[in-house]
């Protein structure tokens, strides 16, 4: 088996990202991609950017071959998670075999991304970011404005490979601040709340860069303007997720189901993926729920209560030792993290992140209270 072989990835995604490396070695440019057929193609319209930008900035840095620079991410991705989770490990200073079984449990769970792969990887930088500050010593100024500083831009790395995978712990992150004791001066929290914020802020710099040279690029060269019509597919998703329980309207989570309806309503020539058919979708959906709401409700409903469940089974020991007061500043975190597996599908993927963020955390509860007999924790 060869290295490119070991990481999981979409083949529809690693062509895009073949397509995105091929056509900047030709243009020069991010994000104007050549398909097989040799015609110029932009990327990033439908889905996230960041993979193939980072791609290929990576095999052009270490001239790597295509096939390669994919792996070198995934696993750049794995090992920046796994050294942030040691970070939070050591600046906490636990006792010899506490630091011993927390690291075990951190290979573990470095182990278990490797085999889910894809782009859900980069949950995995998200989830050990917010551990890091969930257990951080804030009274420790100087290594919070460095911590703070390093971190929100890996969020931005994150939020660029994939959508909203930063931002949940962005939020979540300016109200650990806001409620941090040990930062006793307002002006000081302030002062951390507008640096995580105007770092983050980059991330929509970079996109509005990226996208307006890729679009000056086809206009100068090919006089195309690139349409603004097509989106990351959002009703597509809910529609064909419906599908989790049986249903007379041969729903299934499937792609496919939800090109079909669209094709069937828009014709042959609907553009997949643009707003007309995202709006298809919606007024069908819609028109489900309005018609047929207990199935809605049902198929709903069965995606919340298995995110849920998944939650709970994960928190036990944080609730068993009275150390709820670490999940409530996660909220955000954790309600955007099973959000898509509530409107989409409960796909371990979908919910990668919580249950990153969850193990780190109860394990960590439950390394700290070994010989404990007082069962509220201390952090």
């Amino acid at each position: 088996m060869n290295f490119q072989d070991c990481f999981h990835i979409m083949p529809s995604r690693l062509s895009v990202i073949k397509e995105s490396i091929i056509g900047y070695d030709s243009t020069q440019t991010f994000l104007v991609g050549l398909n097989p057929e040799h015609q110029y193609i932009p990327i990033g319209i439908l889905d996230d950017i960041g993979q193939g930008v980072l791609v290929t900035i990576l095999k052009n840095a270490l001239g790597v071959s295509i096939d390669l620079a994919y792996p070198i991410l995934a696993s750049l991705i794995i090992m920046l998670g796994f050294v942030i989770v040691q970070c939070a490990i050591h600046q906490k200073k636990l006792q010899k075999l506490s630091a011993i079984l927390m690291t075990g449990l951190n290979l573990i769970i470095a182990i278990f991304v490797f085999f889910r792969g894809d782009v859900y990887t980069v949950n995995y930088i998200a989830a050990a970011i917010l551990f890091y500050f969930i257990i951080f010593d804030w009274s420790q100024q100087k290594l919070a404005f460095i911590s703070i500083g390093i971190f929100t831009l890996l969020l931005v790395i994150a939020e660029l490979v994939r959508s909203k995978s930063g931002l949940g712990v962005v939020i979540s992150l300016l109200i650990i601040v806001w409620i941090q004791k040990s930062i006793k001066n307002i002006g000081l929290k302030i002062v951390y709340c507008t640096i995580i914020l105007f770092i983050f802020s980059f991330h929509f710099l970079i996109v509005k860069h990226l996208s307006e040279k890729r679009n000056d690029w086809f206009l100068i060269h090919q006089n195309k303007n690139i349409s603004s019509n097509a989106g990351h597919p959002v009703w597509h998703s809910i529609y064909i997720g419906l599908g989790i329980v049986d249903n007379k309207y041969d729903i299934v989570y499937d792609d496919k189901v939800a090109f079909d309806k669209g094709k069937s309503i828009g014709g042959d020539h609907i553009v997949l993926c643009s707003k007309e058919y995202e709006t298809i979708l919606k007024a069908e959906t819609l028109k489900l729920l309005k018609e047929d709401p207990v199935f809605v409700f049902k198929a709903l409903g069965l995606k919340t209560l298995i995110c849920l469940l998944v939650v709970l089974i994960l928190s036990i020991p944080i609730f068993y030792y009275k150390s709820y007061y670490l999940l409530i500043p996660s909220l955000p975190y954790l309600f955007m993290s099973i959000l898509t597996g509530i409107l989409v599908y409960p796909r371990i993927n979908y919910l990668l992140g919580a249950i990153i963020f969850l193990c780190l955390t109860s394990g960590y509860i439950m390394i700290m209270q070994r010989g404990n007999k007082n069962r509220t924790l201390i952090v």
